[in-house]
């Protein structure tokens, strides 16, 4: 039996807890033991399985509210992300390891698998067998000179600054220094859980890639006589947005999942007509009834969308979506916007060019096959694989 660490650092939606608990339950199914290291330790929700040790990860000073900055250009860079979550701030990696040291000395893990948790990765790194998990976008190519810029425009932050606070930091806390700030995501073995189309340096890979964890059949199809658009998205969206007002004037029947809406959110809602859904919906319920989806761009539903064939539209609001929703428009499986960069009326004749548009709807069942095909290797089973040694 060995003693299995999975830690989360950076992103913000539900999404990577959901990856962690599929991995947790093959391990629980082999008899190993499980611990969780979360950015938000809540993320674990009220039926977290309590055969699962809980404990807060270490969090990067600049995901804290008072600590946050706002900046006037967007990232276009991995470097850029993690200069901006604290990276440029000498002693703030240092620290992050002295908090995974305390956590790994307790714990005595026998594996470590790191759910876009760079900062991990430097504290078990050649002490403890790492594992890297993630998807494409957030599991950079460890091998990598620089990170390279994924968007029009130049990096805000200096990498070569960040490399050397970083390396100042990483000698600080009795680590190595990096030979590029991309080896900060190097492991031991890679787990990375992405469709191809999904993955920004999928050109530089050293390793093929792993499923995405969906928990979706292969078999399970969109319904071509769907009669409703599915939304999820982002429940930081302001309950006064475009988004909601465009959605309404499409004119179709509107079946909406938004995780922690507020009360303004249910009551814009309930006033356009939308069917509001409390719990998040089994994705083969979604295919069976949508002609459409649209969604912020979160990796697990987008790929969902592939694999089932349903066409959709991506409202992205930050590089990762923003990545994702451009490469399903190259595609032709669908289309994709700037959230709140669009009217409601500009909104809404995007929704009724996609739903009419058979050519994307015939692409996108037409590519189901080829999706499916790439389910193959599955990033539970690898990591069970190494727990098993």
């Amino acid at each position: 039996m060995a003693r299995v660490l999975i830690g989360w650092e950076l992103g913000a939606n539900r999404g990577h807890v959901n990856v962690m608990q599929i991995i947790a339950q093959r391990l629980l199914a082999e008899r190993h033991e499980v611990h969780f290291a979360l950015q938000q330790i809540d993320a674990a929700g009220l039926d977290h399985d309590r055969r699962i040790g809980l404990w807060q990860a270490p969090v990067w000073p600049r995901l804290l509210i008072g600590q946050s900055r706002h900046y006037a250009t967007p990232s276009v860079s991995m470097g850029d992300i993690l200069g901006r979550v604290g990276l440029d701030r000498p002693g703030a990696l240092a620290a992050m390891i002295a908090g995974w040291d305390s956590i790994l000395a307790q714990l005595q893990p026998d594996l470590v698998v790191a759910n876009f948790a760079p900062a991990l990765l430097a504290a078990a790194r050649g002490r403890i067998e790492t594992v890297v998990n993630g998807n494409g976008f957030s599991c950079p190519a460890a091998g990598l000179a620089a990170f390279p810029a994924l968007a029009r425009g130049q990096p805000a932050l200096d990498e070569a600054e960040l490399l050397d606070i970083a390396d100042a930091d990483l000698r600080a806390a009795g680590r190595e220094p990096l030979a590029s700030l991309p080896a900060l995501f190097a492991a031991d073995h890679q787990a990375i859980g992405s469709f191809a189309l999904l993955d920004p340096y999928r050109d530089s890979r050293s390793q093929p890639l792993c499923a995405p964890i969906i928990g979706l059949d292969t078999g399970i199809a969109a319904n071509p006589d769907g009669q409703e658009v599915f939304v999820y998205f982002y429940h930081l969206a302001p309950a006064d947005a475009p988004l909601w007002d465009g959605l309404a004037r499409s004119g179709r029947t509107v079946r909406i999942h938004v995780p922690h809406p507020t009360r303004d959110h249910l009551a814009a809602f309930g006033r356009f007509g939308f069917a509001f859904e409390k719990h998040p919906l089994p994705f083969a319920h979604i295919a069976a009834r949508s002609r459409l989806a649209l969604s912020h761009g979160g990796q697990g539903f987008v790929s969902s969308c592939l694999l089932t064939g349903l066409p959709q539209i991506i409202a992205w609001y930050d590089l990762e979506k923003k990545l994702a929703g451009r490469a399903v428009s190259q595609a032709a499986l669908g289309c994709d916007f700037e959230f709140q960069a669009l009217s409601a009326v500009e909104i809404a004749e995007i929704i009724d060019a996609a739903w009419a548009d058979a050519a994307i709807h015939g692409r996108a069942a037409a590519a189901r096959p080829e999706f499916a095909a790439a389910m193959g290797d599955r990033v539970e089973n690898r990591i069970a694989e190494l727990a098993n040694r």
